[in-house]
């Protein structure tokens, strides 16, 4: 039995109101087999972040969404769709995720520095 293999986009530049449904629905509508998506919210607020992650069946249905959807407007919002990369240490540190636990504890009880 050949087991599926599942490949990750990352999605951004999307509405603040948009929803796990309708992030699904728009990649639907250009013909694009989605199995999930998952938009990423700010923890202390429950707000949309504004970008997230959808699950296609394979490589070649990934390629077909990144070629007709990055670029295109959604809402009048241009979006980005890329193959979603892991995280690395280096993309950690420049995106300051290298605070210390101190003062990432700091910022989530005070909401600031």
């Amino acid at each position: 039995m050949k087991r599926e293999v599942f490949m990750d986009l990352f999605v951004g530049g999307f509405p603040l109101d948009l929803d796990e449904l309708g992030l699904i629905n728009f990649f639907e509508i250009y013909g694009i087999s989605v199995k999930s998506a998952k938009i990423i919210k700010d923890k202390s607020t429950g707000f949309s972040k504004g970008f997230g992650f959808v699950t296609v069946k394979n490589k070649e249905e990934s390629q077909l969404a990144i070629e007709k959807l990055d670029g295109k407007f959604f809402e009048r919002m241009k979006i980005s769709v890329k193959e979603a990369k892991p995280l690395t240490k280096e993309f950690k540190q420049k995106n300051n995720y290298f605070l210390t636990k101190k003062w990432r504890e700091k910022i989530e009880n005070e909401g600031d520095l």
